[in-house]
């Protein structure tokens, strides 16, 4: 049975904090200078006077930060993100509702058009999930941590972040656990490990969201203005394959590559009217999509390789975020359901 509007939990999704958080972090983080461990050690014999003056000349201070102090930074940034993510969940959700003597769990279904998000809500899940984990993961990749350890961290810490608001919401009334954000949890876990494991996959498609602030949220912000994670009237979920990732030589015309590198084509999801007010009317949409791979866009005429901090924050948000105006779509397929909210 469907919960009552006014009675729907709130879910856990960080949509724009966790991009927000990472991204800051990012931006902030000094650039990374990787050592090579098979550098040969030579000793040099120098004449007397060059090593007098080797004694007495000031000694020069190195170019980069020792690696330990990088690694402290990096997972100082870490822990900050997730920390960050806890403060911003209790100000969204908790703060102020009525705790429950037994734990509650709650059954709220999938993508049914009587559910209280339409769907919405397992999808932020999973892209909370997917961004957090890679977000994680490329940190401590920055600190000169190896490809497994750095995998094995960053889900560990995403799981814990996400299943300790989970058991909160449990003895919450009016939240509850559910076995199915969980689920949702778990496969965004997964298909960012799965992009961090294999860069060919990373390389052909992008998981990203667009976020413009509804006309309902706004209307409403004054409420819980810490709330946006539920504004899911304002998201578009989107799967994209990259034009950069196809070899347009099969075509017989290889110079379609250097244009359409630029094209994303793809799959996205709406569920409008569901949250932050629930609606007479509320719409289910898939569409087609058609967007700016910025992300490329930046790399050929920005940044160029560079690894500085801007092209860290950059590369990182355009990896999980479509700007407004640069997608458009057409409706592939559509619920309707017009009935009492």
């Amino acid at each position: 049975m469907i919960a009552p509007a006014h009675n729907a939990p709130r879910q856990q999704h960080t949509i724009s904090i966790v991009g927000v958080l990472l991204t800051t972090v990012l931006l902030v983080t000094p650039g990374v200078v990787r050592a090579n461990p098979a550098q040969a050690k030579s000793v040099v014999v120098l004449p007397a006077d060059a090593t007098q003056t080797a004694l007495t000349a000031p000694k020069q201070q190195p170019a980069n930060r020792p690696s330990s102090w990088r690694g402290m930074r990096m997972i100082g940034a870490v822990a900050g993100v997730h920390v960050g993510f806890a403060v911003w969940t209790y100000f969204a959700w908790y703060a102020g509702q009525v705790q429950s003597d037994t734990f509650l769990i709650r059954d709220e279904g999938w993508f049914g058009p009587e559910t209280y998000a339409g769907g919405a809500d397992k999808l932020g899940h999973g892209f909370s999930n997917y961004a957090l984990t890679r977000g994680t993961a490329q940190l401590f990749e920055s600190a000169g941590v190896s490809r497994t350890p750095r995998l094995i961290l960053a889900n560990v810490m995403t799981m814990a972040s996400f299943l300790i608001v989970e058991m909160k919401d449990g003895y919450h009334h009016g939240f509850g656990f559910s076995w199915g954000d969980m689920i949702a949890n778990f496969t965004g876990n997964a298909l960012g490990t799965a992009m961090e494991l294999w860069p060919a996959l990373d390389r052909a498609i992008d998981i990203r969201l667009r976020y413009v602030p509804s006309d309902d949220f706004v209307s409403r912000v004054a409420g819980n203005a810490a709330n946006f994670g539920e504004d899911y009237s304002g998201m578009l979920f989107a799967v994209y394959l990259k034009g950069s990732a196809i070899d347009w030589r099969f075509t017989g015309r290889a110079e379609l590559g250097g244009i359409l590198r630029y094209v994303n084509v793809g799959i996205g999801y709406r569920a409008l009217g569901f949250k932050p007010i629930r609606r007479r009317l509320r719409v289910q949409a898939l569409s087609l999509r058609i967007a700016l791979d910025l992300q490329a866009v930046l790399e050929d005429y920005v940044f160029g390789g560079r690894n500085s901090a801007p092209h860290r924050f950059v590369h990182f948000a355009s990896e999980i975020l479509t700007l407004p105006m640069t997608s458009k779509g057409v409706h592939l397929f559509e619920i309707r359901r017009n009935s009492e909210p």
